[in-house]
Formats: structure tokens, sequence, C-alpha cells
């Protein structure tokens, strides 16, 4: 979403912890034209998640592509599958710099995610299987909290 002064960007800054401790990857970014700066904390576990979850939505996305003989559609799926892979280079690379669009998509992304993971737990009869899901959906809505807050806050 650009602005009147260009885009405005929000930080989302990785903690990774070590044995030594715990590391703090952070950046400032420019939230608004005034240069608020805003921060979201992601633990390590989160942005693991985050890229999993950028990951199989790009491998759907071009298996898709394969799948499907329209070519138009392809074009479009093509630039979302770009989309998602910029955002996964970012996770990975640990700049997790997001414009409000990028937040957005970010959004959307964990919100299927987490209604994927719902259904799936209804379906399973397995407890321990049911137990893992359910700690994953957990990871997920917190993931998505931080980032429906940034949002909030852009």
């Amino acid at each position: 979403m650009p602005g009147a002064h260009g885009p405005r960007r929000m930080e989302l800054t990785a903690n990774t912890k070590s044995e030594s401790g715990s590391v703090s990857e952070s950046q400032n970014a420019v939230c608004d034209e005034r240069e608020r700066f805003m921060q979201l904390h992601l633990e390590a576990e989160e942005l693991n998640l985050l890229a999993e979850t950028l990951l199989e939505q790009v491998g759907r996305i071009q298996t898709q592509r394969v799948s499907t003989a329209d070519v138009q559609g392809n074009g479009e799926m093509g630039q979302a599958a770009r989309r998602y892979d910029d955002l996964l280079d970012k996770v990975l690379a640990r700049d997790l710099r997001l414009d409000g669009d990028e937040l957005e998509e970010v959004a959307v992304l964990l919100t299927e995610h987490k209604r994927d993971l719902k259904s799936e737990i209804s379906r399973r009869q397995n407890s321990a299987l049911r137990l893992r899901l359910q700690q994953k959906l957990g990871l997920v809505e917190r993931v998505l909290e931080r980032v429906d807050e940034a949002r909030i806050m852009f």
C-alpha cells in the first residue's frame, strides 16, 4: 500500500535462541510517513512455521500450474507463486520488513492454514496425531495474532 511518500513498511523481528541465550535479529522499518516504528517479534519456531506454510503454498500453486491446461490461469498462478516465493525468501533471510499487501497475504494464508488444521483435527481419531495438530494450530494462531496486530497498527 504505497503512501504519499512511498510504500509503508512494517518490521517483523526474528528472535532465535541458542545454547548461550537469546539473540534478536532486528532492523527498524518505517510504518508510516512520520517514521513511526513498529516491531513484531517472532520466535524461531514461529519463523519456521511461516516458512513451512509459504513453501507449502508455493508447492501447491506450482502443482496446480502443471496440472491445469488453462494458460491464462497459469499466468495468474505464476504471479501468485512468485509473490509467495518472495515472501519465503524474506522469511528465510530473516528480513521480515513487509508492506501492507504482504501482511495481508500472510494473514490470508495463515487463516486458510488455521481452517485446514481445524478440519484435519476434527477428522483424526489418533489422539497423539490430534495433539500434534492442536499444538501446530496454537502456533499458527499465535503467528496470525501477531500479524493481525501488525496489520491493525499499519
